[in-house]
């Protein structure tokens, strides 16, 4: 109906003819309707397919169909993250028998910690969080070091990734209007606020370090 051309004007006519003639009353259209329903021509065949295809009780069929399988999938994810509880439970369990005081190393806690939240996320929303704006974002925390490799970079420099992580923040800020969040890492030997990011922002780090 929007094509150009002389044989879309002739198409658009004839829709325009029928329905005039239709909404007139005109009664030549029944001759026609039940010539078309008996013809064997391809275009007859098909249209008589379709509607076939259209049967109010085969749509209300795959409509249930479809609310089975979410119901199923919604079932899964709850099996899902009722299993990886049980195993972070178990991790718990028995890292506190192989060294009770296994808390108190601030740089296993933080990577257990980064780990325990990357699960929760992706058990509870398929790693999406529901935000106020009605949007949704991943969660799931990456690293440039992380993202470098992906990108087959993972032989920066210790000074390049600093380079790219001040960059990083500067889009950061540029895009979203604030200074990016932080968390504590075991970084250099000690503990330190490093900036955090997730997958939502993975094409502005992947555009940091290219600039390195």
């Amino acid at each position: 109906m929007v094509l150009p051309g002389r044989l879309a004007k002739e198409t658009r006519t004839g829709f325009a003819n029928i329905i005039r003639r239709y909404m007139a009353g005109d009664a030549s259209l029944v001759g026609e309707i039940q010539a078309n329903a008996q013809s064997n021509a391809p275009v007859a065949q098909l249209a008589r397919a379709s509607l076939e295809a259209e049967d109010p009780v085969s749509i209300e069929n795959k409509k249930r169909e479809l609310e089975l399988t979410d119901v199923k999938i919604k079932k899964m994810k709850i099996e899902n993250r009722t299993h990886e509880l049980g195993n972070i439970n178990s991790f718990a369990d028995i890292m506190s028998k192989i060294n009770p005081t296994w808390k108190n190393d601030t740089r296993l806690r933080l990577k257990t910690e980064d780990w325990l939240k990357n699960v929760a996320f992706e058990s509870s929303s398929g790693g999406q969080l529901a935000i106020s704006n009605g949007s949704q974002l991943s969660q799931k925390s990456i690293s440039f070091s992380e993202v470098a490799r992906d990108m087959g970079k993972g032989s920066l420099s210790h000074a390049q990734l600093i380079m790219a992580g001040g960059k990083m923040a500067k889009s950061y800020f540029s895009t979203h209007g604030c200074t990016p969040p932080k968390h504590s890492q075991w970084v250099d030997g000690c503990e330190r606020m490093v900036n955090s990011y997730t997958e939502e922002d993975r094409d502005l780090m992947v555009a940091a370090i290219d600039s390195v």
